[in-house]
């Protein structure tokens, strides 16, 4: 399993390699440690230290959601 580490996560954060998930999920509204890096969702799970990929369940809803949230924002913008 590949792992990456917050500070290499950051980097490929702010050089747009990987995209960041800021929304807030759940009734909770938490927002999940996570970033997508060319189709694979990486995820920092409770206890852990390091991005690590997503499980299949985890990455099936990060997806759907991400469309999801993708066709609303372009939705809007027709709209405007």
């Amino acid at each position: 399993m590949t792992t990456i580490s917050r500070d290499d996560m950051t980097e490929h954060i702010r050089t747009g390699r990987a995209t960041e998930w800021t929304q807030p999920l759940g009734p909770e509204q938490l927002v999940p440690i996570a970033a997508e890096i060319d189709g694979t969702w990486y995820v920092i799970l409770e206890g852990q230290h390091h991005y690590a990929p997503a499980p299949a369940d985890l990455t099936a809803d990060l997806t759907r959601i991400r469309a999801a949230l993708n066709a609303a924002d372009e939705a809007v913008a027709r709209a405007d």
